[in-house]
């Protein structure tokens, strides 16, 4: 498997500030702030309902529609991991096709939740790495974020966890080492 282009990679996670530091610092952040949100205890766990968590991952294929190739994908009870890249160079489109998605999946989680208004936060919290090891990290740490948060005994076990199949040839070989 060849890494993806540095251009076209993109870690989104929600519920995050938009950190700007060096890499090493923003990842150590990153990993701080989404170690809070597995461990706090979310009041609905609406996401992992699951008609709700069915509903997002189903409505990947959208996003694939629209020329992302999702490397690697988590619902989790209080946000969700995207590790995705634009295969038509139309990165610039992230915020309007994740606005777009999250538009629909919020009707559809409200719809079935029989809720209104307001289902995700605004902000979507972005990262572009820099580099294939980069990339890696995020893809591995997206599918053992509910191993992590004691969730699922491995990533395979966690129904809302997807990951390329390609993808998934190297996150084996950094499973084994």
């Amino acid at each position: 498997m060849s890494p993806p282009q540095e251009e076209n990679v993109a870690l989104i996670a929600r519920d995050l500030p938009a950190l700007r530091a060096s890499p090493d610092a923003w990842v150590a952040d990153f990993e701080r702030f989404d170690d809070i949100l597995n461990k706090t205890p979310s009041a609905t766990a609406d996401l992992v309902k699951p008609a709700v968590a069915d509903t997002i991952m189903a409505n990947l294929d959208w996003l694939r529609g629209r020329d992302w190739r999702i490397w690697a994908a988590c619902v989790m009870p209080s946000h969700i991991h995207l590790v995705l890249g634009n295969t038509a160079g139309q990165n610039m489109n992230l915020n309007q096709d994740l606005g777009q998605f999250k538009n629909f999946t919020a009707r559809a989680a409200n719809e079935l939740l029989g809720l209104t208004g307001t289902f995700w936060q605004r902000e979507v919290f972005d990262h572009w790495c820099r580099n294939s090891e980069q990339w890696l990290r995020f893809v591995h740490y997206t599918a053992m974020n509910p191993v992590r948060a004691g969730l699922a005994t491995t990533w395979r076990s966690w129904r809302w966890t997807r990951i390329d199949p390609e993808t998934e040839k190297a996150l084996n070989e950094i499973s084994t080492q």
